[in-house]
């Protein structure tokens, strides 16, 4: 929806009623050759903010918009500049391909806006510029740019501004593919949007609850926003009858998404009169990429109908012109997924089962290329945060927490990366296995989001801490040398913290996906084991370590320091454990061919159970099962 986030179209409705008869075009023609005869003054001033109102949308549009601003910086009216400004801005993104352009104005606009305490064109441009992050694809910076909107729309107690960073979080979690996040801003968004007479920042929210809906194919949940968006569009046609040319694309949104719930309730007397309506406003449309979405409507209306051969006639039609276009890519299997349902209602499950492969595939790259955007995005965004912190870690002598910062964003992603990579079981020919196959991605999905939402909290809470009281130390200039040590010895703490759980994801990762790199010599595993236990006696001097084997030695190709390693986070536990004075014995047996190693009071097996301790244990165990030894729990 990359023009059409609305933001405008009530700015200045007042003057639009006027001109609501006139043909677009040559409404905006007659206006500018009347602004053109008359002399500098707020006369003048107005008639070019009701141009600049009606020719928003026009490539040329930019050129009234330039007057307004002249005008106005001559008549030293600040709030018509920020007007003004909020145009050009918004000009900007929806015609010119660069972010630097948006940044430029954006940053003057903002200024002028809080100089003249105009919140509202304000918190536009931010929300313009956020949106700009999303379309290129920089999730990560967009984040962050919504949470600081949040927390200064929050101070102001600005329920419009706050309302458009949950819309913009919400864009940035869909484009991310993270639904429950997504679920939850919007719903945050539905408490906060009507807090304020803003019909604008209602219909926006509105609509992307709706493209949120769709997008998980949730239909049942598309009814009462229907409504309430049918409720809003009719009053701003009301208020400003002027604007159904510029609205037309949104109404034929609104009919695509009435289209599709209707068609999901077998309504058809209604999806039929929903059908006609989007016809008409898909001849006036002026958004090519909404095309598909009308067509993929139809497609779903049909199948649903049973009317198949029409049905895969319109998918041809919609596939080809989402090819053509600037298509989402989610659109695009959602095109794809219909068009498998139909060979699967047609039992050609050879058929089908071809597109979900591909679908598959699809997504996988889809989730390669999106980590990869995001790594080079955290890197430059790291970058910058150590030139800016660099002074004061330097008087703090404390370089190295910049350095972690990095390494650990790096580290989280490959992480991620790594666990995202794990590919979905080939599905089965036959309608059963199709089905089987279908459900098993499902459970491998879920699984693939829980690994990603606790490894992140997980990692994210301590980051943030490090973050904050980094932050601290650059601002807060009145910190005694005596706070800043302990602050410096806390930073310290919570980076071993998160050093010890990056390390533990990075080697869990790599054993899952068979990339671990070993150096494997021949070693006494017994040896091995008096040494940790040695190590463990330092770390824990009040527990009693002991060795229970009948064997001397027992020497094995073994990757020694790895192996080392693994017995001893058996006998110490993870770095969160305070205090140990348990018994603790390892137990070497041999049975046959086997070798069986227990810890028995093993540490991690006493500490608190959470995502670190069984990080711990699958890093041990599939360590040991890479060896053939046998772990007995």
């Amino acid at each position: 929806m990359r023009r059409h986030i609305l933001t405008l179209v009530l700015c200045f409705i007042s003057s639009l009623c006027t001109y609501a008869q006139e043909p677009e075009k040559i409404k905006v023609d007659s206006m500018r050759k009347e602004a053109k005869a008359m002399p500098h003054g707020e006369e003048r001033l107005q008639k070019l903010s009701d141009i600049v109102s009606v020719s928003q949308l026009m490539p040329d549009g930019i050129k009234d918009a330039y007057l307004m601003l002249e005008e106005a910086e001559y008549l030293k009216n600040d709030t018509s500049q920020a007007n003004a400004l909020t145009f050009i801005v918004n000009h900007h993104y929806m015609y010119d391909d660069t972010v630097d352009s948006v940044v430029f104005w954006a940053d003057r606009g903002m200024k002028v806006a809080k100089k003249c305490h105009s919140w509202r064109m304000y918190f536009e441009m931010q929300y313009t510029l956020i949106n700009t992050y999303i379309y290129k694809g920089r999730y990560e910076y967009a984040l962050d740019e919504s949470k600081k909107m949040i927390d200064e729309a929050s101070r102001l107690k600005n329920f419009s501004g706050i309302t458009k960073a949950y819309v913009a979080q919400a864009q940035i979690y869909i484009g991310t593919y993270r639904w429950h996040e997504a679920d939850d801003v919007l719903k945050k968004a539905l408490k906060t949007m009507y807090k304020e007479d803003d019909l604008q920042i209602q219909f926006t929210v509105l609509m992307h609850l709706l493209d949120y809906s769709i997008s998980v194919h949730k239909f049942e949940r598309m009814g009462k926003a229907l409504k309430e968006i049918d409720v809003v569009m009719e009053k701003m046609l009301k208020m400003a009858p002027g604007m159904d040319i510029t609205l037309n694309d949104h109404r034929l949104f609104m009919e695509y998404c009435h289209l599709l719930y209707c068609s999901y309730k077998h309504d058809f007397e209604k999806a039929e009169y929903h059908e006609q309506r989007g016809m008409d406003f898909y001849k006036r449309l002026t958004y090519p990429p909404y095309k598909p979405l009308y067509l993929y409507a139809l497609c779903f209306n049909r199948i649903e109908r049973g009317q198949l051969d029409e049905a895969m006639a319109i998918n041809d039609k919609a596939l080809k012109l989402s090819n053509e276009l600037n298509v989402r890519s989610l659109n695009k299997l959602f095109c794809l997924s219909m068009r498998a349902d139909i060979h699967y209602k047609r039992h050609q499950y050879d058929k089908a089962l071809a597109i979900y492969k591909q679908m598959k595939h699809t997504n996988d790259s889809i989730s390669t290329d999106m980590s990869n955007e995001q790594i080079e995005e955290l890197k430059e965004m790291s970058r910058i945060n150590n030139l800016k912190a660099e002074e004061e870690i330097l008087k703090g002598q404390n370089v190295m927490v910049a350095m972690v910062l990095m390494f650990i964003v790096m580290i989280v992603l490959i992480g991620i990366v790594a666990k995202v990579s794990v590919t979905f079981h080939h599905l089965k020919k036959t309608e059963k296995k199709t089905a089987d196959a279908l459900n098993e991605a499902n459970i491998n999905n879920l699984q693939k989001e829980q690994f990603f939402n606790t490894m992140s909290k997980a990692i994210r809470t301590p980051l943030q801490e490090v973050m904050d009281k980094t932050k601290e130390m650059m601002n807060n200039t009145s910190l005694s040398s005596e706070q800043r040590s302990a602050m410096a010895i806390t930073i310290q703490n919570l980076t071993d913290r998160l050093m010890f759980l990056v390390t533990g994801v990075l080697d869990l990762s790599r054993l899952e996906a068979g990339m671990t790199k070993w150096q494997i010599a021949n070693h006494d595993f017994i040896a091995i084991c008096r040494d940790a236990i040695a190590k463990a006696s330092i770390k824990w001097p009040k527990a009693h370590y002991s060795l229970d084997t009948t064997m001397e030695t027992y020497n094995a190709d073994i990757d020694a320091p790895r192996m080392q390693h693994v017995i001893e986070s058996m006998l110490v536990g993870t770095i969160e454990l305070q205090h140990f004075d348990g018994n603790v014995t390892v137990v070497v047996r041999k049975k046959g061919e086997q070798l069986y190693v227990n810890v028995e009071g093993s540490p991690l097996d006493v500490q608190e159970q959470n995502e670190i301790t069984q990080l711990r244990k699958d890093v041990n165990r599939l360590t040991l099962d890479y060896f053939h030894f046998c772990h007995e729990d």
